[in-house]
């Protein structure tokens, strides 16, 4: 009978139209509506069913409490790392994190949560249902911290702090390994090392560049072009 619920909240879950506001097929599984579940701090807290605890994250969810929801799914993934739905409260939980981003937009820490949760999905669970989907919000995730990184560090490189904005460039790089954003941020690096008197690691920083991105159009500019042809080895 769980199994079959399982199979079925998979397949209701990836189906249909993307909905305005969070829905919890388990609770309609259950034929429970979100007003029944007791989810109080209190309730949350004594708690030690599965599927109790299941609900209670459901029913945060959907009436968009997603604090209390990652409360929730994280006492559930403690006590029963190994349910059979330990891969859908993973998912819920980086989910929670993730839908906090658009409440706070310049506090990074719900994106480090919801990445932790969806990599652990990734990792623990790589042939889960809802894997697929886990790795597309986990490079979504790290694009968006990139940008931040970028953002961050131009910030820097126009008041010319120049070992600052480095700093970031190169958090943006590890952030996105190969993209428009790790493109440009390394681009920065190059000017940044080469405005604050770093002839070799701009040197450096400008051939990487043409290694990783052999077409890039930062080949034209010319500050790059003046440090990838001075004699400095």
């Amino acid at each position: 009978m769980i199994q079959w619920a399982i199979g079925l909240l998979v397949l209701v879950l990836f189906s249909g139209c993307v909905k305005q506001a969070p829905e919890s097929e388990l609770l309609s599984l259950m034929k429970v509506g979100s007003e029944e579940v007791d989810s109080s701090e209190e309730a949350g807290e004594t708690v030690f069913d599965a599927f109790t605890l299941l609900k209670m994250g459901e029913a945060h969810y959907v009436k968009e409490a997603y604090t209390e929801a990652a409360d929730a799914y994280k006492r559930f993934l403690k006590l029963y790392p190994r349910h059979a739905m330990s891969d859908f409260a993973w998912y819920r939980l980086g989910m929670s994190y993730n839908l906090q981003l658009f409440a706070h937009k310049r506090n990074m820490a719900p994106l480090e949560s919801a990445l932790s949760a969806f990599e652990m999905l990734e990792n623990d669970f790589p042939e889960s249902t809802y894997a697929p989907e886990a790795r597309k919000k986990i490079e979504a995730l790290n694009a968006r911290r990139a940008q931040e990184h970028l953002d961050i560090g131009l910030f820097y490189y126009k008041k010319r702090e120049y070992p600052a904005a480095i700093a970031r460039f190169e958090g943006a790089q590890l952030s996105q390994l190969h993209g428009p954003i790790a493109e440009k941020a390394l681009y920065y690096t190059v000017l940044s090392y080469d405005a604050s008197g770093n002839a070799q690691a701009a040197k450096t920083a400008a051939a990487l560049l043409f290694e990783m991105y052999p077409d890039t159009s930062y080949k034209k500019d010319h500050a790059v072009q003046r440090v990838a042809a001075s004699p400095i080895r």
